[in-house]
């Protein structure tokens, strides 16, 4: 679904994408107040992926979506091309900013459109 998503450009794929990702999320009875979407790093596509699933999913959990909480701090090269984590963390380190006003004492969901070695997320922890 995702691929059909990010490659195809098909936006039907969200609403499956979304609530699967909802009923994971209920299932495992996850209390969430925000979902935040990672910022891309290509930043050529007319509609955003990760912004359209984060923003579906923040609907299906009638919780809010976060915009402005997380920021890129610096442009970086597209990770689907990079599988060494060590060349992966190079690329992010400082490329992330958090509005702490945002964020601090919430309970957030981190949604990006990759998953393959938690460099994301590492990165935007130690914001």
């Amino acid at each position: 679904m995702l691929y059909r998503l990010k490659n195809r450009g098909d936006q039907t794929a969200i609403p499956e994408i979304a609530t699967t990702a909802a009923e994971f999320v209920k299932k495992w009875g996850l209390q969430v107040d925000s979902v935040v979407a990672v910022p891309p790093s290509n930043t050529t596509r007319k509609r955003q992926p990760v912004i359209g699933v984060a923003a579906a999913l923040s609907e299906y959990l009638r919780v809010p979506l976060c915009e402005g909480c997380l920021s890129k701090a610096k442009n970086t090269a597209q990770l689907k091309d990079f599988f060494d984590y060590a060349k992966r963390t190079e690329i992010l380190k400082d490329a992330f900013a958090v509005d702490a006003s945002k964020t601090k004492g919430k309970r957030l969901l981190l949604i990006d459109d990759l998953y393959r070695s938690g460099a994301t997320v590492s990165a935007i922890g130690n914001c």
